[in-house]
Formats: C-alpha cells, structure tokens, sequence
C-alpha cells in the first residue's frame, strides 16, 4: 500500500530554493523523488530557475509569429496562357460531320 507524502510547509521550501539547494538536493535531504520537490513548487507557485519558463528567441510581431521557414521559390515558373475564342474553321475542323 502505498504511503501519504504530506508537502513540508511553503515557506521551509521557499528558504530552501533561495539558498540555493537544487530540487534533487531537497528531495534526498526529505527522503522523496525529485519530481515530488517539483510538485511541492507548483503547489507553493514557487518558481525556480527550472520553471521560469524559456526565453523568447523569436518575438512575435504585431501578434503575428513568423515562420522559420523560408519560402519556397519554384525552379521554373509557370507560363502565362492566353486563351481566346476558337475561330469558325477550327470548329468545323473539330466537328467533320456539321453536328
């Protein structure tokens, strides 16, 4: 069966961090796995060097993300077609038996 880990108190957990322990440190000093110490931090909303969350390399503009990716320019391009009417004897030619 599986035992109750009770969270130790925020402000204990909080010294700690500030003092410059690492989570794993705290967990083998408390006798619990590393993402235990993790889970007490998101309880707390205490916030560490691991969980700042990661710096933007690419700030959006105008609210708009730009692609990575470069466009993809065509090795030929495309011909421009001109299409018109087809003329009287083009369509007798089509059409042999005048139906």
């Amino acid at each position: 069966m599986a035992t109750k880990i009770t969270p130790i108190d925020g402000a204990a957990l909080l010294r700690l961090i500030q003092s410059g322990q690492t989570l794993k440190q705290i967990a083998a000093d408390h006798a619990v796995s590393t993402i235990t110490v993790y889970r007490w931090t998101r309880l707390y909303d205490i916030k560490t060097a691991s969980n700042k969350g990661r710096k933007r390399t690419d700030p959006f503009t105008n609210g708009v993300r730009r692609s990575k990716r470069k466009p993809v320019k065509p090795a030929v391009l495309p011909k421009t077609v001109v299409r018109s009417a087809p003329s009287a004897g083009a369509l007798a030619f089509a059409n042999p038996f005048g139906l």
